[in-house]
């Protein structure tokens, strides 16, 4: 059919997807807290793995993302690569890092920290041995996602387990009160992963994984969203990052075989490094049995006179805080800004 054809209903009535054969604890493991979205089977998505496996596959090269090599990244003058306008991979440039011994299977993950306590949802608490039982039990649609922003008490320690690639390390978002925010780890099972979004306040990022794979859709942020029937994720609405995958991949795909969208995916595995552009759209979706990442999102010098018509129009602001901090921070960089008055500041609002 055509690809307006490739949508498929949300309300499907499959029966709920059940775990045999469990023993009691991981049966326990199979519902958590009260939320709804995280706990519902109703699209039957945990039976649907073929299709999941499928994802598994590299895209054409009509979509493909650009690729960056080791070298290149390794150069001294790779931080231009922070202002690229465009995504990219990059392979082979996690080998310094104590995350790529400790957190590179499922086993080496829960020796160093399967005793760690995260919290997934205000009412749900678990260790991270009982999220890794967990994962691989659930038959949710939309399972639960470990995203840790707060690296407190114990896990602390898994500040120590990566840094900022070179290219990336001079982030101007660093000078910004509550900046800290900025660095996530990731650790999710099947169908877990992020709804079509773009990152705020005009941040770039970048995503490295360690174990298992991810599969990612991006749209550049000139993309008419509202034409192609596309949502971004908005807070408190039941957008699942699987059925997302499953109901409008396709349609993108045959939509920019006909030349009607520009569409970049990748498939990243392992000991890879994704770069997301500022204001790029992009959804991601967990393929591993376990996949584990790091991300860090950062604004580079280079790519602030890009970016600061955007951040002026958008986040004022922020854009104001910005210039204060460079100005006492930065100031060869603050000194390529424009006038204070363009950030917002001296005027009434």
């Amino acid at each position: 059919g055509s690809c307006s054809d490739r949508r498929q209903s949300t309300s499907s009535q499959r029966r709920p997807t059940t775990i045999p054969h469990l023993p009691p604890h991981a049966r326990r493991l199979q519902m958590l807290g009260s939320s709804i979205q995280h706990n519902s089977t109703a699209r039957g998505l945990a039976s649907r793995e073929s299709e999941f496996e499928a994802l598994l596959t590299d895209p054409g090269a009509a979509t493909s993302i650009s690729r960056v090599s080791a070298s290149e990244f390794a150069a001294d003058d790779a931080t231009a690569l922070a202002a690229c306008a465009e995504p990219f991979l990059v392979a082979g440039t996690l080998t310094g890092w104590r995350g790529s011994e400790r957190w590179h299977s499922v086993e080496t993950l829960l020796d160093a920290y399967g005793d760690l306590t995260f919290s997934l949802a205000h009412d749900v608490t678990v260790t991270l041995r009982e999220y890794a039982v967990y994962a691989r039990s659930t038959g949710a649609d939309c399972p639960y996602y470990l995203v840790e922003r707060r690296f407190e008490d114990g896990r602390a320690a898994l500040l120590d387990d990566f840094a900022p690639p070179p290219p990336f390390s001079d982030d101007l978002f660093r000078y910004v009160p509550g900046s800290r925010s900025a660095r996530y780890w990731f650790c999710g099972g099947p169908r877990s992963g992020t709804f079509l979004h773009a990152d705020p306040l005009c941040t770039a990022a970048w995503n490295a994984v360690t174990c298992g794979a991810k599969r990612w859709c991006f749209l550049p942020p000139e993309t008419d969203l509202a034409s192609l029937g596309l949502d971004v994720f908005r807070d408190g609405a039941r957008q699942i990052a699987s059925a997302w995958f499953v109901d409008e991949l396709p349609r993108l795909q045959c939509f920019a075989a006909e030349g009607r969208v520009r569409m970049v995916e990748v498939v990243q595995r392992a000991g890879e490094l994704v770069y997301i552009p500022a204001g790029w759209y992009h959804a991601v979706l967990n393929l591993g049995p376990l996949t584990v990442a790091v991300s860090q999102n950062f604004v580079a010098p280079a790519a602030l006179p890009r970016i600061w018509p955007t951040l002026l129009a958008r986040e004022a602001t922020f854009a104001a805080v910005l210039t204060d901090m460079l100005e006492h921070c930065r100031p060869d960089v603050a000194a390529a800004l424009p006038a204070r008055e363009s950030a917002g500041c001296g005027k009434a609002s």
